[in-house]
């Protein structure tokens, strides 16, 4: 059942007594309603200065990009490298999950930029079906998992290799509204250091939180993240920290369309538009994404379809549609879940336990 009081702009539920009294959300109100009106070509020259200032700070590399196999990860690959002429460093991340056409677009999209390509595999199939039990059990959302273990392996990768700066894919909205995209580049080093830090010590807890009853898989990961172990020991030094930008922050490229920016990729690496109708995905655990939060009353559906709106890909009453289709889609979406949790072992009354803990919560 759709919720009545949506914002007018969008159609992310209205929470806050202000937002109540305004009819927009916080989010239309920040930044994204005069989308149109920003001066791209502007933003993109002041990211092409920025990104020369992070040449030869360090090593062999100007940057690390994680590479997910998805469209915005592969476009940030081939700007880079091809347009920007950085030298950069491919960082890809196995999760146990990641779908086949993504593995293939990203070893297509190495070889077309001739990037090194560094893949992190933490653990064997048994223990991953552990770690995923433990996390699943502890936080009840598995896009959470690979956030606990990737953050501190980037940390780790940018630190051996003196890697100044790390440039995600992600679009505008994204970056501006989602704090793991939080461009901190223009910061002074210390300033920069005491986010970073305040960072790598609540990631530090919660992996100890998550691992409680699984210490040699703690264990297992700090062997393979000595750097990050160090960080967070206070044995790095600030200037050694690397910078994060999104590039969707100072180039927007799905102003061109999405037609013709899969062309553009498919021109580069031959790549293939992974995932399916509703979620051009990578991962095939944002099934399971989309199922938690449909059940919570959580955003991520509705957060994609509000950026469709603000960018003109979607009409608001088309979105609408779209979002009741996903809380009827049960059937597909509990044999998703089932399916998951039969693979990891995790019985399904986990997840209907949290649902029932934090169903108030949003």
């Amino acid at each position: 059942m759709i919720a009545e009081q949506r914002c007018t702009n969008c159609i992310r539920t209205l929470a806050t007594p202000r937002e109540l009294a305004q009819g927009i959300c916080a989010d239309c109100e920040k930044s994204t309603a005069n989308f149109n009106d920003r001066d791209w070509r502007a933003l993109e020259s002041e990211f092409a200065d920025r990104l020369l200032s992070y040449r030869d700070r360090g090593g062999r590399y100007d940057c690390l990009v994680p590479l997910s196999g998805g469209k915005d990860s592969t476009y940030v690959l081939y700007y880079l490298t091809r347009v920007q002429k950085a030298r950069g460093y491919a960082y890809s991340y196995s999760n146990f999950f990641q779908r086949e056409e993504a593995d293939t677009n990203i070893r297509k999209a190495v070889r077309a930029a001739a990037t090194p390509l560094f893949v992190v595999d933490l653990f064997t199939p048994a223990e991953w079906q552990r770690a995923y039990r433990a996390l699943m059990s502890t936080w009840g959302h598995p896009c959470l998992f690979c956030y606990h273990l990737r953050t501190p392996l980037i940390y780790n990768v940018c630190l051996e290799h003196k890697i100044p700066l790390v440039v995600y894919g992600a679009d505008h909205t994204q970056a501006e509204l989602l704090p793991m995209f939080s461009s901190n580049w223009q910061l002074g080093v210390d300033e920069r250091f005491a986010i970073h830090q305040a960072h790598a010590a609540t990631l530090a807890k919660d992996l100890e939180t998550s691992f409680q009853g699984e210490p040699e898989l703690l264990e297992k990961l700090y062997s393979r993240a000595p750097y990050f172990k160090s960080f967070v020991a206070g044995e790095i030094a600030p200037a050694d920290l690397p910078a994060f930008v999104s590039l969707g922050q100072y180039h927007n490229w799905r102003l061109a369309g999405e037609d013709r920016f899969i062309r553009l990729l498919k021109d580069f690496c031959d790549y293939v538009p992974v995932g399916h109708t509703k979620e051009n995905t990578n991962c095939s655990l944002e099934r399971l994404r989309v199922y938690v939060e449909g059940r919570r009353g959580d955003s991520y559906p509705v957060q994609v379809l509000s950026r469709k709106i603000r960018e003109r890909e979607i009409d608001r009453d088309s979105a609408l549609q779209t979002l009741e289709t996903y809380q009827v889609a049960g059937d597909e979406l509990d044999r998703t879940i089932q399916e998951f949790c039969d693979k990891v072992e995790i019985a399904p009354h986990t997840l209907e336990q949290y649902l029932a803990k934090h169903a108030g919560a949003s």
